[in-house]
């Protein structure tokens, strides 16, 4: 594990106690003020009016080595003043200290208000998350981060907190928040090298060095775009010897071929490397069992079907799931739909490199099937699964609630994206050893596996 250990007094971030629902998604509505670019009551958008701000995150490099892939077409909309990074961490006790364990990350816009909202610009943050209680701590790239002081309330269904109401609101009070106007208080401007202290390495080696520059600039301290004398008098100069940092721990990377557990509801998945790609090597379960006859819904709650309404054909070929169910009501190819954070709805063009390496489609089916006839009927054609993948006959629902073909088929889902109401997936079966390229009705319910990003 990389572990960062006492600075000054606890972390450089935003970090947040929440109480959870188990099985479910929690809704955050967090506001929090930077120092940089704050005018009188909310902050400039100037790299948003240059058009400076990445439509990529910008967090992938260190310190903070994050390797999601959120990213937009265009900067959702013109209140957006930066990107930050959001991370979820739990308490632990390691050698008598407090640390706290990264469990999930995600980026999310800043907007001149203060608020935090999702890739569009306007939803609140949603995390599928499974502990009773977290931190969440939110990063910028040149600010030192806060520590929130008490826990979040939920009301109706949405933890919220304000940190610009007072220095009391986060841990290290003067510490950790400037007070930006009388009664609104931010984040710390200055901390040029993200080490959560401001010092003389934020002026000489990062400010020093970038000095003149224009654009989207870590020394650019109040965010208008340039690296000029007012980062460093207005912005680094007052906020020198000032910092707040908590210990926090950050998961070795998973190894693939390594079981993975998801944090959402501590299920163990095993994972294969076949080629380049990292697959589960296990059919997904996660969600909540409803009944065959029922049609799955958008309604913030992950739904399954398991065959023949036996939540232990579930545990053993996982669940059934319609196709946008899967997909999270969100059509974007290659998305997370329903699998964990840092896995994604493989396309079609995924599923053809896995067929490709492992000789075409034609015999592809059976170096992926699980040998032998404990869930596959006989003959179960070409079965070898020299490739690790074990799929599993699942069967598949029907539109008329019924369940059909578990022994028999395989069928799964591909996040290929085409009009109307018939959807890709790839199908197995047990006379044969071919993948077979299928197209399917979309309310119909099919097995899922996820590949790792």
């Amino acid at each position: 594990m990389k572990t960062f250990t006492f600075n000054k007094t606890f972390s450089s971030a935003l970090v947040i106690l929440l109480s959870l629902h188990l099985h479910g998604q929690v809704t955050v509505d967090l506001r929090v003020f930077i120092e940089g670019p704050f005018e009188l009551i909310e902050m400039n958008t100037d790299l948003n009016v240059a058009g400076y701000i990445p439509l990529q995150q910008p967090f992938n490099t260190m310190p903070w080595n994050y390797n999601g892939n959120e990213e937009v077409v265009a900067i959702p909309n013109t209140n957006v003043t930066d990107w930050v990074l959001v991370e979820i961490l739990q308490e632990e006790i390691i050698g008598g200290e407090i640390v706290y364990s990264v469990q999930l990350r995600k980026v999310a816009f800043i907007l001149n208000n203060g608020a935090l909202r999702d890739l569009d610009g306007t939803s609140l943050l949603l995390f599928p998350i499974n502990l009773a209680d977290f931190y969440v701590r939110i990063l910028h790239r040149n600010h030192v981060p806060v520590v929130s002081a008490v826990t979040l309330t939920e009301v109706a269904g949405i933890y919220s907190y304000d940190f610009t109401t007072g220095a009391d609101q986060a841990m290290g009070d003067f510490d950790s928040q400037n007070e930006l106007a009388p009664g609104i208080w931010g984040m710390i401007a200055g901390d040029g090298n993200a080490d959560f202290q401001i010092d003389n390495e934020d002026k000489d080696d990062t400010w020093v060095s970038q000095e003149g520059f224009i654009g989207y600039q870590s020394a650019d301290y109040n965010l208008d775009g340039i690296v000029d004398e007012a980062d460093k008098t207005d912005k680094w100069e007052p906020n020198v010897g000032k910092g707040f940092n908590v210990p926090a721990t950050y998961p070795v990377p998973m190894e693939c071929g390594e079981p993975f557990t998801d944090a959402r509801d501590g299920q163990v998945y095993n994972t294969v490397l076949i080629g380049t790609q990292c697959w589960m090597a296990e059919n997904l379960n996660i969600g909540t069992m409803v009944l065959g006859t029922s049609e799955m819904s958008n309604n913030g709650i992950i739904e399954k079907y398991c065959y023949d309404n036996n939540e232990d054909n579930c545990a053993t070929y996982g669940g059934l799931y319609q196709w946008n169910e899967m997909m999270q009501y969100e059509n974007i190819q290659g998305g997370q739909g329903i699998c964990p954070t840092e896995w994604h709805q493989p396309e079609g063009l995924e599923w053809g490199i896995l067929n490709n390496y492992l000789g075409g489609a034609s015999v592809s089916g059976g170096k992926m099937k699980e040998a032998g006839f404990i869930h596959w009927n006989p003959p179960n054609t070409g079965a070898t699964n020299e490739s690790g993948f074990t799929a599993l006959p699942g069967g598949y629902r029907y539109i008329n609630g019924g369940f059909y073909f578990q022994g028999d088929y395989g069928y799964f889902w591909t996040s290929e994206l085409n009009a109307g109401q018939y959807k890709w997936a790839w199908l197995l079966y047990y006379t044969d050893e071919i993948n077979h390229w299928s197209y399917e009705l979309q309310t119909e319910g099919r097995s899922v596996r996820c590949l790792k990003d």
